[in-house]
């Protein structure tokens, strides 16, 4: 049996999936009879973002690379130009250790980039470092983005 609050969530989430659209938030009238949190602050700009990275991912679909998961992992198959890896950023929001997009060619190169919404600034002082001091670039849209990997993979179509 599910409760009031599974279904709301089940609903909020098949909206997103169909529209794109980032969830109301819970109100008091969602839950008669219980008293609910304000609503958070809005999410548009991480929305942005993430509509950026899932875009870039697309494209280098696209252009050969696989997403690096299980899924994608195929006994006596490889992926024509490589790997792409993306951390779930749920579980990495502010992670100092990896950038948003880590792509491993089948050549055993690699390169590194973030991915921020326009004018976004950087979550860590270490992904200030990655970026700045280490030469890992940051894009603040897709065009961007894929033009700085067709050049490292060889030249723009």
């Amino acid at each position: 049996m599910t409760n009031a609050t599974e279904t709301w969530n089940v609903d909020q989430y098949r909206h997103f999936r169909k529209t794109g659209e980032a969830p109301a938030p819970a109100r008091s009238v969602d839950f008669p009879g219980v008293a609910c949190a304000d609503p958070l602050p809005s999410k548009k700009d991480d929305l942005l973002e993430k509509a950026i990275q899932d875009e870039v991912e697309q494209l280098l679909y696209h252009m050969g690379f696989w997403k690096r998961s299980t899924e994608w992992i195929r006994e006596g198959e490889r992926p024509p130009a490589g790997w792409q890896y993306h951390l779930n950023p749920k579980k990495t929001k502010g992670n100092p250790i990896l950038l948003d997009i880590l792509l491993l060619r089948n050549d055993k190169q690699f390169i590194e980039f973030e991915l921020k919404r326009p004018g976004g600034a950087y979550t860590s002082p270490e992904q200030r470092i990655l970026c700045e001091d280490h030469g890992n670039p940051k894009f603040d849209s897709s065009e961007a983005a894929i033009a700085y990997v067709k050049e490292w993979i060889g030249g723009a179509e």
